[in-house]
């Protein structure tokens, strides 16, 4: 009702012409120069005057168009606002004040992953292997997969988070973004399949202890073979 009411003052205000304003011996026709020198003001005024009664209403995200959601996103810091689509935009605008505090930390990097991607990423700090870091063996692959430094993060990811070498590339950047300064962030796409001294997690992109009929000719030779392979 209220957006009717304005349209229709707006149309109001359109239909009187700035010539009334004026005395009758300066009111001349539609096609003379001083009607159309005026009108160029007048369109400019209404335009700005529309623009600053509807600026209230339009700071809300959700009716905002692409225009001013990136322009707020520049009020918040908000580096590389045209890499997210319009409901991410609103998305981040409406919890700003949630995520603004966590800023820099593993919970806001796989918020802002989770957002781009719509999967929940695993994200292997540098400090959480020192546990695992038994012998010098284990130690030298786990720095192969996961880095060989504090400063660097793995986010792992499985195959359907990504398509394209594109949304791979801007990954990146929402990645790098979300993280500290000096922190080298390491993205892993996940295969579904199980290889030997790489990035295979039973239960993720893989399976353990499955059971599957072996049969020759129509006839089971065996009724259960235990198998060690891809997740499906």
């Amino acid at each position: 009702m209220e957006n009717m009411e304005k349209s229709e003052e707006k149309i109001s205000t359109e239909s009187v012409s700035w010539m009334s304003y004026l005395p009758e011996v300066y009111r001349e026709s539609e096609e003379s120069f001083l009607y159309r020198f005026l009108k160029i003001f007048q369109s400019v005024y209404e335009d700005l005057t529309e623009q600053i009664a509807t600026m209230p209403h339009r700071l809300y995200p959700q009716h905002s168009d692409m225009e001013i959601l990136e322009w707020l996103a520049g009020w918040f810091d908000m580096e590389n606002a045209g890499i997210w689509n319009r409901e991410q935009l609103i998305y981040l605008l409406e919890n700003r004040y949630r995520l603004i505090p966590i800023r820099g930390t593993k919970k806001y990097m796989e918020e802002m992953i989770r957002l781009f991607t719509g999967h929940m990423p695993f994200i292997v700090e540098y400090h959480a292997l020192s546990r695992y870091k038994s012998d010098l063996k284990r130690t030298k692959q786990l720095e192969r997969l996961y880095g060989d430094h504090a400063y660097a993060v793995t986010v792992v990811l499985s195959e359907q988070a990504v398509d394209n070498q594109k949304d791979i590339a801007i990954l990146h950047r929402v990645m790098e973004d979300a993280a500290p300064a000096f922190i080298e962030c390491r993205l892993v796409i996940l295969q579904p399949c199980i290889f030997l001294d790489q990035y295979s997690y039973v239960g993720i992109n893989s399976s353990l202890g499955g059971y599957q009929d072996l049969a020759l000719n129509d006839n089971t030779l065996t009724p259960y073979v235990t198998v060690l392979g891809c997740k499906a």
